[in-house]
């Protein structure tokens, strides 16, 4: 592009971001977003959701040189970095945040970051991802009884609740000591 003349725009930054994170270049990633930043470019949900995205991938594959579990606190810096420059934040980001959260087993910020969800406009509110993500977090922390009121809002706000959310909640009472909890009756009576 350099050779042609042509001048990178919000979209082709956005678009390099979103590969590096494919890639697993998280760190490249961030440097990417830094480098509109200092060129005093817009920077828009989209690249935001890229750049967050690309350490939610970084902390379920393991492939970076920071430990895995400490990505929740980039991804979280990222989401206040948003807030601050009046850019809101939507449930796919929200998603990748949550992610970031399950993989450090950070239960608590998962769980603040549905609440806060719950509490925005309607455009936000959680969906069977984040709830799944949240409660992925509980099981990864083997905070089974977190997990539990996780799934019972979820199920109260009107969210339908999929195999892979019974799984994590599952995987909550095994971690968290309380295999007794599985039976066939839960599974059941909360389908």
């Amino acid at each position: 592009m350099k050779r042609n003349n042509i001048i990178a725009n919000q979209h082709t930054y956005s678009s390099v971001i979103n590969a590096l994170g494919t890639g697993g270049q998280w760190e490249r990633a961030l440097e990417i977003l830094n480098q509109m930043k200092e060129k005093g470019m817009n920077v828009n949900v989209v690249t935001y959701n890229s750049a967050i995205n690309a350490l939610a991938k970084a902390s379920r594959d393991g492939k970076s040189d920071v430990d895995r579990g400490q990505l929740w606190i980039k991804a979280l810096e990222l989401l206040d970095q948003m807030k601050s420059e009046r850019v809101w934040p939507d449930k796919y980001t929200y998603s990748s945040v949550i992610a970031c959260c399950a993989s450090g087993a950070r239960y608590q910020e998962a769980i603040d970051l549905i609440q806060t969800m719950r509490d925005g406009p309607a455009k936000i509110r959680p969906n069977t991802l984040n709830y799944t993500g949240a409660i992925t977090a509980c099981a990864r922390a083997g905070e089974w009884s977190h997990a539990l009121r996780l799934f019972n809002d979820m199920k109260s706000d009107g969210i339908k609740c999929d195999v892979v959310t019974y799984n994590a909640l599952v995987s909550a009472y095994m971690n968290g000591g309380k295999p007794d909890m599985v039976s066939q009756e839960l599974l059941l009576s909360s389908i």
